[in-house]
């Protein structure tokens, strides 16, 4: 992940301007948090984890869900914004 990180864009900077939110597992939400422990994993990009572990609800930089989703996504597609970011492998 620290190629997202380097001296160079690599179109990051028009890929962020064409999401509004970024949706993640845990282990992705936590490595995120790892590399910036004090910031939003990606500011202005409202960020939702997946989780079963951790607590449903808002949490420092990101709202927990442990919805099915497949319902969720739905929902969010539903709703007016910009892109969805799946972040993580």
């Amino acid at each position: 992940m620290d190629w997202l990180f380097t001296d160079q864009d690599y179109g990051m900077k028009e890929f962020f301007g064409s999401v509004d939110v970024a949706v993640m597992g845990r282990k992705t939400y936590s490595k995120a948090i790892e590399m910036r422990p004090n910031a939003a994993p990606f500011p202005g990009i409202k960020t939702y984890v997946f989780s079963h572990l951790l607590p449903k609800g808002p949490q420092q930089f990101a709202e927990v869900v442990n919805d099915d989703p497949e319902s969720w996504v739905k929902s969010m597609r539903a709703t007016p914004g910009k892109d969805i970011w799946l972040v993580g492998g």
